[in-house]
């Protein structure tokens, strides 16, 4: 807003190549910055995701394996299917929490 409003002053001193320097230095370190900030944000969003995927994927598999009794796991033999299936469609939203606190902390 500043440069607008001295725009007749800038043009006037002819200084208006220097000023556009300074203004392409600046968008680039606010690029940088923002890039900076993405990169740390997808990062940590892709961990958060990974860690919670593999999770669910191993509840599968002692679940799995409680149901085929090829391993006698306390807490996981002798379920029912439908308690099986219950608790594979309930295990996203434990960790949905962790997801949407990640993405408030970089939004």
């Amino acid at each position: 807003a500043d440069r607008i409003r001295t725009l007749p002053t800038i043009l006037a001193n002819h200084a208006a190549s220097g000023e556009e320097a300074k203004l392409a230095r600046r968008l680039e370190a606010y690029a940088d910055n923002t890039m900076g900030v993405l990169r740390i944000a997808f990062a940590n969003a892709g961990i958060i995701d990974f860690f919670a995927s593999l999770s669910i994927a191993i509840l599968a598999v002692f679940l799995g394996l409680g149901h085929l009794k090829l391993a006698m796991i306390p807490g996981f033999s002798n379920l029912a299917l439908w308690q099986s299936l219950f608790i594979l469609m309930i295990a996203p939203e434990y960790f949905a929490p962790f997801r949407r606190f990640s993405e408030q902390y970089h939004a």
